[in-house]
């Protein structure tokens, strides 16, 4: 008889690991607090809108392919990947805006207007950042092949060695113009405090062989995880939506059921994805906890975000795929929310347009806007201050494209602190969890060895790529551990 395992929550990590495990011979129930899969990356559809609610990036196409490719599967089966052109636009202030493009001749063109000589610079980064990239993805799955236990090492970097080895920093100082410098050192103000400690792996100027490596899954970020969804029924897991589970039972040192909904789920192992703060201060007492509340108040989070879902019932040429607005003070941004913990008073805004590339995500004639910006933890989101950060947004986007969008607004929501705690159970709230600059916690409860983690700060940051592998980390932990699983 297999055994069976509780899975807590239905985004990446916790479908990446029901399916593993299910391919691996696991029963496996799923237990969603939502109505929907996803967790910070579910959908949003309203009067013909369909919103991504969390990431708009996709990257690192080799992972998700490895991920299907576990199950006999391609990525053309489940959904068709399109690149957008331009990759992004850069609204460096009221009256330069310069594109980024994908092909790298013409990036090295456009490098050459601000800086003669840059070119050359560019190109030497952007060979070396490919070589480290593909060192990189060698390193993740040479080592799933071979032994998974460094990664339970709560001193273990997840991002890869050779990550840390080219910083944002070492990219801008090859650079004197100030434009340039802006557009290598904007990604610190959306990844974390300091351009010392992120990968230049994460900059803008992340490439593959065949240009700047973004692509975009035609309806939406969502039909990743509905992908996902369909290898787990294929499989019989068993998915059980508008379930919060609020506690786990301890008997003897091992948990033993998932509390939920006034019943109990047993199994015989658990995995939280769940945010790992969340289940490791909320869900077992406290004598079981892997770590201290002063552990978790100490740790480095990647930033927080107000968001805006917006929907136009007019296009807007002006726009692309993926915008940035940076018409502004970027250290003075940084300062603000990484070290004073304010609200921004002119912050950098990251706009994406999903509508350029798919007419399916919005009505005919009309775009569809999801607006990002990086603001301090802890702050008070009541309505106030997104009112004003709604304006804010609204006038310095139409001071930049130079033209009307208040008045074509026909739908818009807001989504900030309270509501990430609320919907995710997010550690005060935080958007992204742990930054990379920070050491992992383990993926194993060190008191109750049928417990692990999988979920939001359990690996860096909120890349998918990363959720998919840490949840066949899991899978392939939870398999040797169970002696080829046998009940």
């Amino acid at each position: 008889m297999s055994s069976k395992v509780i899975v807590i929550g239905a985004g990446f990590s916790g479908l990446s690991a029901a399916s593993h495990l299910a391919r691996l011979g696991f029963k496996v129930e799923v237990l969603e607090k939502n109505s929907l899969p996803g967790g910070r990356s579910r959908k949003l559809e309203v009067d013909g809108f369909t919103f991504d609610m969390g990431a708009t990036w996709y990257l690192m196409p080799e992972i998700y392919q490895h991920y299907f490719s576990k199950f006999n599967k391609r990525i053309s089966s489940f959904y068709k990947l399109k690149r957008p052109k331009p990759a992004f636009r850069l609204y460096l202030d009221e009256n330069v805006k310069l594109d980024i493009p994908v092909e790298l001749e013409k990036l090295y063109a456009e490098f050459e207007k601000f800086e003669p000589g840059s070119s050359k610079k560019l190109e030497y980064l952007l060979q070396k950042n490919h070589k480290k990239y593909n060192k990189a993805i060698r390193s993740v799955f040479s080592e799933l092949n071979d032994s998974i236990f460094k990664y339970l090492n709560p001193s273990y970097y997840f991002t890869p060695s050779c990550y840390k080895a080219s910083r944002i920093s070492d990219h801008i100082k090859f650079f004197k113009n100030s434009k340039l410098k802006k557009i290598l050192e904007f990604p610190e103000i959306f990844l974390g405090p300091s351009r010392f400690k992120i990968p230049a792996f994460y900059s803008l100027m992340n490439n593959s062989r065949s240009g700047l490596g973004l692509w975009y899954p035609v309806g939406g970020m969502h039909k990743i995880i509905e992908s996902l969804e369909k290898i787990c029924y294929n499989l019989n897991v068993e998915i059980t939506y508008n379930t919060n589970v609020d506690q786990l039972d301890i008997i003897k040192g091992r948990v033993q059921s998932a509390h939920a909904r006034n019943q109990n789920f047993y199994a015989e192992y658990f995995v939280s994805s769940a945010d790992y703060a969340y289940t490791d201060q909320k869900l077992i007492p406290d004598k079981y906890n892997n770590y201290s509340q002063s552990f978790w108040n100490k740790r480095n989070l990647s930033p927080y975000t107000l968001i805006f879902y917006i929907g136009l019932n007019k296009k807007i040429p002006q726009l692309k795929h993926h915008n940035f607005l940076l018409d502004t003070d970027l250290k003075a941004h940084s300062n603000e929310i990484y070290s004073n913990r304010n609200w921004p008073q002119s912050p950098a805004i990251y706009i994406s347009c999903p509508s350029k590339t798919d007419s399916s995500v919005a009505p005919e004639g009309c775009e569809n806007l999801v607006a990002i910006i990086p603001v301090a933890p802890e702050l008070e989101d009541h309505g106030k201050v997104r009112e004003h950060y709604y304006d804010l947004l609204i006038r310095r986007l139409e001071k930049n494209i130079k033209t009307d969008i208040r008045s074509h607004v026909v739908f818009q929501k807001s989504y900030a602190h309270s509501d990430f705690s609320h919907d995710y159970n997010a550690y005060k709230g935080n958007s992204f969890g742990l930054h990379t600059g920070c050491v992992k916690p383990s993926l194993v409860n060190k008191k109750l060895p049928n417990l692990f983690y999988t979920g939001q700060s359990s690996y860096f940051g909120s890349g998918i790529p990363l959720a998919l592998i840490n949840g066949e980390i899991i899978a392939n932990y939870i398999f040797k551990a169970s002696g080829g699983h046998k009940s």
